[in-house]
C-alpha cells in the first residue's frame, strides 16, 4: 500500500501531460507555417500596401518590426479629420482575428495627442507609412499584447467626422477606418 502512495502522485501528473498534450488547445499551430494572405478587401476605408508583411528585428530595445504603407482613402461626402500624434503618423490600433472576432492586440504610443488633425476632404486619399514593433520591457510601449504575433491583422486608424477643435470630437463609424485585412508572418 506504502508504494501505490508514492506512485499516485506521479501517475497523476503523468495523466494531466497526456491529457494537455493530446488538447488541441494547449498546443498552438507552428507560426512559421502560416500559408501567405491572397485575398484583398477592396473595399476597406484603409488600404495596405501589401497583404503580407515579415516581422523583422530592428534593434536591442525592439523585438519584431514591419514598415507598412496605408491609404486611407474619405468614404464620406464631408471632410474628416486624421488624429496624429506630433508629425507621426495617424494614431491608431491593430485589432487581431481570434477565432471568429476581431480583438485589440496592440496601439500606437502617444502621450497626449497636441496637434492638430489632419484634414481629409470628400473624395481624397491620404498616404503615410505606419511603422510597428515590439517593444521589450514590461514598461515599455508600443507593444503587441497577444500570443503568439503572427497572424490576422487589421489597422483601426482615429479619425473623426466632427472635430471639436480641441483633443475630442465625434469619431467616424469604425468601419469607415479600418483596414483590409493583412498577415503578419515572423
Amino acid at each position: 500500500m506504502c508504494g501505490l502512495r508514492h506512485y499516485l502522485p506521479w501517475a497523476l501528473v503523468l495523466n494531466a501531460i497526456l491529457v494537455a498534450c493530446a488538447s488541441g488547445d494547449s498546443v498552438s499551430p507552428d507560426e512559421s507555417e502560416l500559408p501567405r494572405l491572397e485575398e484583398r478587401d477592396a473595399s476597406a476605408a484603409i488600404q495596405t500596401d501589401a497583404l503580407n508583411y515579415d516581422l523583422a528585428g530592428i534593434g536591442p530595445d525592439r523585438e519584431l518590426g514591419a514598415s507598412i504603407i496605408t491609404t486611407f482613402a474619405n468614404p464620406i461626402a464631408g471632410q474628416v479629420y486624421v488624429k496624429k500624434c506630433g508629425f507621426d503618423p495617424p494614431l491608431f490600433f491593430l485589432e487581431k482575428r481570434l477565432g471568429g472576432a476581431w480583438a485589440l492586440a496592440y496601439a500606437s504610443n502617444c502621450p497626449a495627442v497636441r496637434v492638430d488633425p489632419l484634414v481629409v476632404g470628400a473624395g481624397e486619399t491620404y498616404t503615410d507609412t505606419v511603422r510597428i514593433w515590439n517593444c521589450r520591457g514590461a514598461s515599455c510601449y508600443p507593444r503587441f499584447e497577444v500570443e503568439p504575433i503572427p497572424g490576422d491583422y487589421r489597422f483601426v486608424f482615429d479619425i473623426l467626422e466632427q472635430w471639436d477643435g480641441g483633443p475630442g470630437g465625434v469619431s467616424l463609424p469604425k468601419d469607415q477606418r479600418v483596414s483590409n485585412v493583412f498577415r503578419l508572418h515572423r
